[in-house]
């Protein structure tokens, strides 16, 4: 299993694309306090394509999923943060 590392990330960050992928699941949480948050994370190499999860965060709140069964990604995982900040990781194979 690999992780990627998201610490106070406001911005999108490509996750290198390879042919398949399989998204494990995340853990994230809202860094500043004050904020809502929004990541998206794609089966894609941009903020396009298919949506594998979507996690709205209030302020200071936190979130973990971890799928017994794989969501494939054909394209890449990319992850979005579309508002907020936030620190955490995404698993991925």
């Amino acid at each position: 299993m690999r992780i990627i590392n998201l610490a106070g990330a406001s911005v999108a960050l490509p996750i290198a694309p390879a042919p398949v992928l399989y998204y494990r699941g995340f853990e994230l949480r809202e860094f500043t306090g004050t904020t809502t948050a929004l990541v998206r994370i794609w089966d894609a190499a941009s903020a396009t394509g298919k949506i594998l999860d979507e996690v709205s965060l209030a302020a200071n709140e936190s979130a973990r999923e971890n799928y017994g069964v794989a969501k494939l990604a054909l394209i890449g995982i990319y992850v979005e943060i579309v508002s907020g900040t936030v620190v955490g990781s995404i698993c991925f194979d």
